[in-house]
C-alpha cells in the first residue's frame, strides 16, 4: 500500500513539474532581452520593449503576447497614446483579456487629450469583448481589473495637468487627493463613455488595490487600510 502511494505521488509530481516546464517553454517565445514584463498569467504575457526609431529618439511600446504560439500584437504605442507604466499597476489580465489605461491624443493633435481604458485581446477569441471607455475630466489611473465578461473597475485620481502617464506623485498611495473607485458592468458596447458606477471616493483610498472578485460579482478596494466591496450591478 505505501508503495503504491509513494508511486502516486511521484508520478504526481513528475506530472506538475512537467507542466510547469511546459508553460515555461511556451513562455519563452514572447520574450526578449529588451523586454521587461509587467503582467503574465497562463495565456498572455504584457511587456513593455525599448527600441529606437527611425527618428533616433527611444520608443516604448506596450506589447501583448500568447503563450501558446508566441504571437505578439502591439497594444499601444508613443507617438500618440501613452500608456501608464510607472508603476505598472494599471495593467490587468483575464485569460487572453488584457485591460490597460493609456492616456491618448487623437490622431497626434495635441492639446487634445484624454484618459481612455482599453480591453484587447492576443487571440482572435477574445477580440470580441474588446472594449474602449473614454473616462471624464482626463484621470490618473492607479489600478485597474478586468474580466471576461466586459467588466472593469479601476481607481481613479485628479489629473495635475499636462500629458502624462506617470501616477506619481498623487496617484501611487492613499493620502495625496481625492481618489474614485468607478466600476462599468458586464457588456459588449464597444464604446463606452457613460454608465459608470461610482462605487467609492476619498483621500484614504489606496489607489492601487482595486479588484474584482473571482465570481465578477463584487468589487474590492482598500480604504483607510481596511478593504471594502461593493456589488458589481
Amino acid at each position: 500500500m505505501l508503495q503504491s502511494i509513494l508511486t502516486v505521488i511521484a508520478a504526481s509530481l513528475s506530472l506538475a513539474m512537467s507542466i510547469v516546464a511546459d508553460a515555461k517553454a511556451r513562455g519563452g517565445k514572447c520574450r526578449s532581452s529588451s523586454a521587461t514584463v509587467l503582467a503574465e498569467g497562463p495565456l498572455t504575457v504584457v511587456y513593455k520593449v525599448e527600441q529606437r526609431n527611425a527618428l533616433g529618439t527611444i520608443d516604448s511600446p506596450l506589447m501583448g503576447c500568447d503563450r501558446s504560439t508566441g504571437r505578439k500584437r502591439v497594444l499601444a504605442d508613443d507617438f500618440n497614446e501613452n500608456w501608464f507604466d510607472r508603476p505598472a499597476r494599471a495593467v490587468a489580465l483575464h485569460g487572453s483579456l488584457i485591460g490597460f489605461a493609456v492616456q491618448a491624443i487623437p490622431d497626434g493633435i495635441v492639446p487634445v487629450d484624454f484618459t481612455i481604458i482599453r480591453f484587447e485581446g492576443v487571440r482572435a477569441s477574445s477580440r470580441r469583448l474588446e472594449r474602449e471607455i473614454q473616462l471624464p475630466g482626463k484621470p490618473k489611473v492607479g489600478s485597474l481589473d478586468v474580466t471576461n465578461a466586459g467588466a472593469v473597475a479601476w481607481v481613479e485620481c485628479p489629473s495635475t495637468g499636462g500629458f502624462e502617464t506617470d501616477p506619481r506623485p498623487n496617484c501611487v498611495r492613499a493620502g495625496n487627493d481625492i481618489n474614485r473607485v468607478i466600476a462599468i458592468a458586464p457588456g459588449t458596447a464597444e464604446d463606452v463613455t457613460t454608465g459608470f458606477m461610482k462605487l467609492g471616493k476619498g483621500r484614504t483610498i489606496d489607489p492601487r488595490s482595486v479588484r474584482i472578485s473571482r465570481s465578477a460579482e463584487r468589487v474590492s478596494w482598500v480604504q483607510m487600510g481596511r478593504r471594502r466591496s461593493a456589488p458589481l450591478s
